[in-house]
């Protein structure tokens, strides 16, 4: 039942800390970088993982402990020599009055609520069981579903010639945009697309910010909270978020260094890419374990 409640209270403060974000978040923007907001999920998704309840239990902590240097609640030490200066009588159930049975009347009924609170105890370890299902069967299908796809793409991929990179850059037929997967061994796969000098050295440049940035092991916490309330849609808009802000975060490092007209060589290779990637059947959502150039563009654009 804690359990539970635990998941349903982290779940309602995840979800309000999200909404208020994006309520204010036509302030923010004239404000703060996309790298900023994109970092500012992390606090929705630290309350939705168990973040309430860390709150929750320090702030129980400094309430006792506030009450206690107050003088209003005994130490420990006090109530134990208290308790030593009492005698306990025992209870003697033979000398005991009978106690007479009280009738059960119309104020001995439970309330509305009472009884609302007592289903909901009962049905508890059902209501369990079905959360359990749900973040298994969300896990077990993403993760197949990554793992099938991962296969697809490395099995046919080949070392991309002549490149000099601080990580394995591959080409694959299969990949519909360039993006940098995994996690043990991250690696960063191309299309097969014929590209410029300077139109590599870019690409590079962006899936080399996702690794340093680690923004992979982010997925994969923003993944983790999406299969423990696989149940509150907010969750997934939030995740949708968390991949659009991803690569529109990196596109702003990636061009800080950029003059204006290597921004503008860089919006065309984005929109090169992204023409290769509308026109291929493997097309796929964000993965935990991969970041897409071109898929959250995709989004951003309204397609």
């Amino acid at each position: 039942m804690n359990l539970l409640l635990g998941l349903i209270t982290s779940g309602v403060v995840g979800t309000m800390i999200f909404v208020i974000l994006l309520i204010i978040r036509p302030i923010t923007e004239g404000l703060f970088s996309k790298a900023w907001h994109y970092y500012s999920l992390l606090v929705p998704l630290i309350f939705l993982l168990g973040g309430t309840l860390l709150a929750g239990r320090l702030m129980n902590q400094w309430q006792y402990l506030s009450v206690e240097r107050n003088g209003v609640m005994p130490s420990i030490n006090e109530a134990v020599s208290q308790s030593q200066n009492h005698i306990a009588i025992p209870f003697n159930p033979i000398f005991a009055e009978p106690v007479e049975a009280v009738p059960i009347t119309a104020s001995h009924h439970l309330s509305a609520a009472q009884q609302f609170w007592e289903y909901i105890i009962n049905a508890a370890p059902y209501i369990a069981f079905c959360w359990a299902l749900g973040t298994v069967l969300f896990m077990g299908m993403s993760i197949k579903k990554y793992l099938k796809y991962r296969c697809l793409v490395l099995s046919q991929a080949q070392r991309y010639p002549d490149i000099d990179c601080q990580i394995p850059v591959v080409i694959s037929p299969v990949a519909h945009t360039p993006m940098l997967i995994g996690i043990i061994k991250p690696t960063i796969v191309l299309p097969h697309i014929q590209l410029e000098d300077e139109e590599l050295n870019m690409i590079l440049d962006h899936e080399l910010v996702h690794y340093k940035r680690k923004d992979i092991l982010y997925k994969i916490i923003g993944f983790i909270a999406n299969a423990v309330h696989w149940y509150n849609p907010v969750v997934y808009a939030l995740n949708r978020q968390l991949n659009i802000l991803c690569e529109l975060s990196c596109d702003e490092k990636v061009a800080l260094k950029m003059d204006a007209e290597d921004r503008k060589f860089y919006g065309e290779t984005i929109l090169q890419v992204l023409h290769y990637s509308t026109e291929q059947k493997y097309l796929v959502d964000n993965f935990m374990f991969a970041t897409n150039l071109c898929n959250s563009k995709k989004i951003s654009r309204g397609g």
